[in-house]
C-alpha cells in the first residue's frame, strides 16, 4: 500500500461523519439513477410482452391467394416451415368466410333479427394452437376456460359440441338481452343447397354461445378482398368455432375436410419475425406449385412502434436519473470543499515534507475514489430495491387505467436486471464522485503552504476581483437561456416533419430538454448573483435579522462557493419537485380525458316509443351536462 493511499485512508478515518454523509449522498443518487434505468429496462420487456400477448402470439400468417377460397392441405407446406430456425409453433385455421346468424328461431336472412358475420375456425385440440392464441378479454362465459381453445371444449347439454365463442360487437347486433349460454341459429354457406330454408331460422343449424369476448387480440386476419394485406386491430371475425363445426358452416356443397385456408406461425423471439418471414416466403416460392403464397409479418411494424414508445420512456427516465446525479454532484462538491478547508493544515504539512502538488492532488483524489467505489457499489445494490418501489407504484397506476379502459391487461410484474445496466450504474456513480472531487482536489493542491499552515495569511484579505471571469460566466448562463428558448420555439417545426429514423420523435426530445436548459441557465445566473440576492434577502428579513444582520451577511459571502453550491442544489431540487408535481397533475388530467373519451357516454337509458321531449327532462337533472338521443 502506497504512502498516499495510507494518508488518504487515515484522513478518511479522522473525518468519518463527513465521508459517511458524502457516501450516503452518493448511494442515494446512484440508487435512484440505477433504479430508473432498471425500471426502464423492465418496462421495455413488460410492454413488449403485454402487446405481444394482447395481439396474440401468432407472428406470421400464410395464405394461398390464387386458389378458390385459398384451400390447401397443410402437408403441402408444413415441411417448408417447420425446418426454419426460430419457428416454434405452427397451426392451421379457416378464415375469410361469412355466414348469417340469428338469435331467434323465427326469422329469415332479410329480417332485422339476423345479421351477417365472419367466422374463424381453429383446431382447439392442437397443442400449437393453444400457444398461438391471444389471451381473450372475456366479458361473459358459461365455461371456466381462459383461452378460446379451452372455451370451445365445453360440452353443451342441448347442442353437445356445437358451441361458439363470439365477439362483443356481434353480441350487440344479436340484441341487448343476449348473453352467454343462449342459442343462435346459423345459415351456412350454400345453405339452400343443403336443405336449410333462408326464410325460416328454425331450419338453420343451432349452436350455443359459450362465451363473449372483446374484439381484440385474435381479431386479426388477411383482408379477404386483398390477401396481400392484413389488419392488426380490425373488428375481425365475429364467431370462433372448432375446426369441424367450421367445415360444416363454410364447406357448402364441397368437402374440404383436412384442408385449411390460413397458416399461423409462432416465432421464439419477436425480433426474429422479420427474418423468419423472409425465409418462409423464399421456401414457399421455391416450391413451384403454381400457388401465389402470401406471407405476412404481423409483428415487425408493431415492434417499431414499441421501440419508439420505449425510447421516449427511456429518455424520460434518463432525465430523472441525470437530475438526481447532478444534485448529488453538487452536494458532494460542497462537502468536498468543506473537507478541503478542514484538511488545510494537514495539506500544508504534507507539502512541507516534500510532497508535490500532483501528490497532494492524488491524495485528495484517492480519498474521493475510495469513497466513490464504496458508494457506487452500495448504490448499485440498492438500485434494485428502488426500482422495485418505482415499478410497483407506476405499474399499479397503469393497471388501474387499463382496468377502466377494459380489454387491456398488463403482463405480470417482473424486474429485469441486465448486467450492462448494473455495470453502467456503478461506473456512472464512480465517475460522478470523481467529477465532484476534481475541482476541490485541484484547489487544495494549488494552495500555498503558508496559507495552509497559517490561516491568518488567508488570501481573502487580498482577494482579486476577476471581473472578466464573471462576465464570461454571465454570458454562458445567458446563452443557455437563449438556446433553450430557441429550441422551444423550433419544436413545432420539428414535430411537423415526418421522421424516418427509429426512436422517439426529435421534436419530443427537444421539448423535453429545452426547459431544462432554461432552468439551468436561470439558476446559473442567480448563483452568480449571490451578493445582490443576499443583500435583498437581508433587507427583506431585516426585522428578524437585526441582531445577526452583519453575521448573516458576512457568513454567506465569506464562503461564496459553498453558498452558491447550496443555493444551486436547493433551486434544482425545488424545480424538480414542482415539475414532478405539475407533470403528475397533468398526467392525471390527461388520463381522465383519455378514459372519458374512450368510454364515451357515462349513462345509457334504454326506452321505446319515447318522444324527443324526453331529452328535456333529462337535461334538467342536476349534474347532467349533455343528452343525446339516438
Amino acid at each position: 500500500m502506497g504512502i498516499i493511499l495510507k494518508i488518504a485512508l487515515r484522513n478518511m478515518k479522522r473525518r468519518k461523519v463527513r465521508y459517511i454523509l458524502t457516501t450516503i449522498t452518493l448511494v442515494i443518487s446512484v440508487a435512484l439513477f440505477g433504479g430508473v434505468m432498471i425500471v426502464s429496462d423492465s418496462f421495455n420487456v413488460m410492454m413488449l410482452d403485454t402487446i405481444d400477448e394482447q395481439m396474440g402470439t401468432a407472428d406470421i400468417l400464410i395464405r394461398s391467394a390464387n386458389s378458390t377460397d385459398g384451400w390447401f392441405d397443410p402437408n403441402e407446406i408444413n415441411s417448408e416451415i417447420e425446418d426454419v430456425k426460430h419457428v416454434v409453433s405452427i397451426a392451421y385455421r379457416i378464415s375469410g368466410f361469412s355466414v348469417f346468424i340469428s338469435a331467434t328461431d323465427s326469422g329469415d336472412i332479410d329480417d332485422d333479427n339476423s345479421t351477417r358475420t365472419g367466422i374463424n375456425g381453429i383446431d382447439h385440440l392442437n397443442p400449437d394452437e393453444r400457444k398461438l392464441g391471444a389471451d381473450p378479454f372475456i366479458l361473459d362465459s358459461v365455461s371456466d376456460g381462459e383461452l378460446i381453445e379451452e372455451l370451445l371444449e365445453y360440452v353443451d347439454p342441448i347442442n353437445n359440441d356445437n358451441v361458439l365463442v363470439i365477439s362483443e360487437s356481434l353480441k350487440i347486433q344479436l340484441g341487448k338481452d343476449f348473453e352467454a349460454g343462449d342459442s343462435v341459429w346459423i345459415f351456412p354457406v350454400n345453405g339452400s343447397s343443403l336443405g336449410h330454408n333462408p326464410l325460416n331460422t328454425g331450419t338453420w343449424l343451432e349452436y350455443t354461445v359459450v362465451a363473449i369476448i372483446r374484439d381484440i387480440g385474435e381479431a386479426r386476419d388477411f383482408d379477404p378482398e386483398n390477401p396481400s394485406d392484413s389488419s392488426m386491430f380490425s373488428q375481425g371475425p365475429g364467431i370462433f368455432a372448432n375446426i369441424n363445426n367450421t367445415h360444416e358452416l363454410v364447406d357448402g356443397t364441397e368437402n374440404h375436410t383436412g384442408e385449411f385456408n390460413l397458416g399461423v406461425v409462432g416465432v421464439d423471439d419477436i425480433y426474429s419475425v422479420s427474418s423468419v418471414t423472409e425465409k418462409i416466403e423464399n421456401n414457399l416460392e421455391a416450391l413451384n406449385d403454381e400457388r401465389d403464397w402470401k406471407v405476412n409479418d404481423l409483428k415487425s411494424d408493431s415492434l417499431d412502434m414499441i421501440e419508439t414508445t420505449m425510447s421516449t420512456m427511456r429518455t424520460m427516465f434518463m432525465m430523472f436519473g441525470i437530475i438526481a446525479l447532478v444534485l448529488s454532484i453538487i452536494l458532494m462538491m460542497n462537502i468536498f470543499n468543506i473537507i478541503k478547508k478542514e484538511q488545510e493544515y494537514e495539506t500544508g504539512m504534507f507539502q512541507a515534507i516534500g510532497a508535490s502538488k500532483s501528490e497532494t492532488f492524488k491524495m485528495f483524489l484517492t480519498q474521493d475514489t475510495v469513497m466513490g467505489i464504496i458508494g457506487a457499489s452500495i448504490g448499485t445494490v440498492f438500485s434494485f430495491f428502488i426500482s422495485y418501489v418505482i415499478f410497483s407504484v407506476t405499474l399499479q397506476t397503469i393497471q388501474n387505467i387499463a382496468a377502466q379502459m377494459g380489454g387491456f391487461s398488463i403482463s405480470d410484474f417482473q424486474i429485469v436486471l441486465y448486467p450492462v445496466t448494473l455495470i453502467t450504474t456503478f461506473v456512472i456513480g464512480l465517475i460522478s464522485c470523481i467529477i465532484a472531487s476534481l475541482y476541490p482536489s485541484w484547489k487544495a493542491s494549488r494552495k500555498p503552504i503558508i496559507e495552509c499552515l497559517n490561516p491568518i495569511e488567508e488570501k481573502s484579505k487580498r482577494e482579486k476581483k476577476h471581473y472578466w471571469r464573471r462576465i464570461i460566466f454571465f454570458i454562458l448562463g445567458g446563452l443557455l437561456i437563449v438556446y433553450g428558448f430557441w429550441l422551444t420555439f423550433s419544436v413545432s417545426g420539428t414535430t411537423a416533419e415526418i421522421q424516418t429514423t427509429p426512436g422517439p420523435p426529435q421534436g419530443m426530445i427537444l421539448s423535453m430538454f429545452a426547459p431544462l436548459l432554461i432552468m439551468f441557465g436561470i439558476i446559473w445566473l442567480l448563483a452568480l448573483s449571490i451578493k445582490p440576492l443576499n443583500k435583498a434577502f437581508v433587507i427583506l428579513f431585516i426585522p428578524y435579522l437585526r441582531k445577526t444582520k452583519l453575521l448573516t451577511e458576512k457568513n454567506i459571502l465569506r464562503h461564496r462557493k459553498r453558498t452558491t453550491l447550496t443555493f444551486t442544489m436547493i433551486a434544482i431540487t425545488t424545480s424538480f419537485l414542482i415539475g414532478m408535481s405539475v407533470m403528475m397533475d397533468s398526467m392525471r388530467a390527461g388520463i381522465f380525458t383519455t378514459v372519458n373519451d374512450f368510454m364515451g357516454a357515462d349513462i345509457r337509458v334504454y326506452t321505446f316509443n319515447t318522444p324527443r321531449s324526453f331529452e328535456g327532462g333529462l337535461i334538467s337533472q342536476s349534474g347532467v351536462e349533455d343528452v343525446m338521443g339516438v
